[in-house]
């Protein structure tokens, strides 16, 4: 992490966290008595946060660590383990600033920061219906104070307990009692609050140990709320993610999945993150940035994948949206994508053309595609990544397999559906046997025919395979022949040139 970048931070945020606090003048007094507890347990809850609010909010009695740990200790107490009324939000900001402030210099306080965290990961107590529509700016302040906090705090332990406390409280299922604040008003004040502007800035700065779980707060918070996706989108969040992803394809990844199962999880809230980005955003707005990312040469195969997936979420519902993609020129974008990639890639936008061949507005412009260098067409890019599938899976040709190796390809192309329905065929025919069952009667006929069927197909395509073959052989010879006629009539020009020449 960037310390320069970090205490500027600090310094920028502590500023508007002082511009908060109240301005007005507080009583210092402080009773004699502090050795015992009786005097603060006789005293009411309300008067115990006022008092507790004064001491740490002046110069002087904030040092008074004794008298404010006790205090701490007695509110805590009564306030349970159920989460925060409500009405006590605004003193819990000013405590949890104060707290963030002197966690270093005290053990005590450090504690009663964690404790208070921890009590952040539950919804806001009501004590009447009536305060769902009350106390909006000071839930707003909340969320933004620990959104501030993740930033603030030193140890990266109390800015995780924050990040899993909001993911918490953006938890449907632990909003369902009807003594806490709606649900949906606690996501208007996450909107209108700085946190989706510091969520991204963490995305940015955060260390390896903490960019797990920063990720996992981002997708939760991205996954209730619209408005909070669009401004993450307005803070840059698709850069930071760019730039965050590791670069190591995704193949080596998968084949050390035992080994590395963090960095495939993480990867997969990233596209999942992606995926709720772009659908939260109105589709041609979106099209334009995927359109962008697809675009651009440096992009690593995984934000690819999740890209294109977003991308198939957007358009393929919508006839409207397809027709607006097309005349972006977005498939030629994927085509040239299709092109340049790994078979990893090319399989997520294979799927897409695939539908996408659905709505006829794409037929010509899909037929009409070249290559970046003008040299491959549409049925040679297919063929190619046909080709390269052949070989990765290990199918093996014949010697004769080179000669007019496009069209024989084609051949098995054309009749791939069929192939895979007779190896489908095949297997419930070997699974039968297997299990000592004897198909009688319309049953055991319907098999034989079935797989004489599919035989067929295969001695058809080997017989066209076989004429493409003696095609290809015989015009190589007719070539040749052509070639060699050529010649002659060159040699007996060349002679009777000659002879012409004695004659004169």
């Amino acid at each position: 992490m960037n310390i320069k970048k970090i205490d500027i931070l600090n310094h920028d945020f502590s500023r508007k966290l002082d511009h908060k606090k109240s301005d007005k003048p507080c009583d210092t007094s402080v009773p004699s008595k502090l050795s015992t507890h009786e005097y603060i347990n006789k005293k009411s809850i309300n008067y115990k946060i006022e008092r507790l609010r004064k001491l740490i909010s002046d110069p002087i009695t904030r040092e008074n660590e004794i008298w404010i740990d006790r205090l701490l200790n007695s509110c805590l107490r009564e306030i349970g383990h159920q989460g925060y009324k409500l009405k006590y939000l605004s003193f819990v900001i000013d405590v949890l600033q104060f707290l963030s402030w002197k966690s270093n210099e005290r053990s005590e306080y450090k504690r009663h920061l964690n404790d208070m965290i921890n009590l952040c990961a539950y919804s806001p107590l009501l004590e009447g219906f009536s305060e769902n529509s009350l106390h909006s700016e000071t839930l707003e302040n909340y969320f933004t104070v620990l959104g501030y906090l993740t930033i603030l705090l030193p140890c990266q332990e109390q800015v995780i307990n924050i990040l899993k406390s909001l993911s918490k409280l953006l938890n449907r299922s632990s909003l369902s009692n009807n003594f806490t604040l709606k649900f949906e008003i606690c996501c208007q004040s996450i909107e209108k609050s700085e946190l989706p502007f510091i969520i991204v800035k963490l995305i940015e700065i955060s260390p390896p140990k903490m960019y797990t779980k920063v990720l996992d707060t981002t997708y939760v918070l991205a996954s209730v709320s619209k408005i909070c996706c669009h401004k993450m989108l307005k803070a840059g969040i698709l850069n930071h993610l760019r730039s965050r992803m590791d670069e190591q394809s995704l193949i080596d990844i998968v084949v050390q999945l035992e080994q590395d199962s963090f960095n495939i999880n993480k990867n997969i809230v990233v596209i999942n993150i992606l995926l709720l980005l772009m659908n939260s955003i109105f589709p041609p707005q979106s099209l334009n940035i995927i359109k962008e990312i697809i675009s651009s040469c440096s992009v690593s195969t995984r934000l690819l994948i999740g890209v294109g997936t977003c991308l198939w979420s957007c358009i393929i519902k919508f006839s409207v949206t397809i027709e607006k993609f097309v005349e972006m020129e977005g498939l030629y974008s994927i085509l040239n994508l299709i092109d340049q990639t790994n078979h990893l890639v090319q399989n997520v936008y294979l799927g897409l053309l695939t539908d996408l061949c659905l709505n006829p507005h794409c037929i010509p412009h899909i037929c009409t595609w070249r290559s970046t260098d003008k040299t491959n067409t549409l049925i040679s890019l297919l063929i190619r990544v046909w080709k390269d599938e052949e070989g990765r899976i290990g199918v093996k040709r014949t010697e004769n397999g080179c000669i007019a190796e496009d069209s024989i390809t084609f051949c098995v192309v054309d009749q791939f559906f069929r192939f895979v329905q007779g190896q489908v065929w095949a297997e419930v025919i070997r699974y039968i046997r297997e299990s000592g069952i004897i198909p009688a009667g319309n049953d055991g006929e319907m098999l034989l025919v079935m797989r004489q069927r599919h035989r067929k197909f295969a001695l058809y395509v080997r017989d066209r395979q076989k004429k493409i073959l003696r095609d290809a052989k015989r015009l190589e010879m007719i070539k040749e022949k052509n070639e060699l006629e050529k010649t002659r009539n060159v040699a007996l020009i060349s002679i009777l040139i000659g002879f012409k020449k004695l004659m004169n």
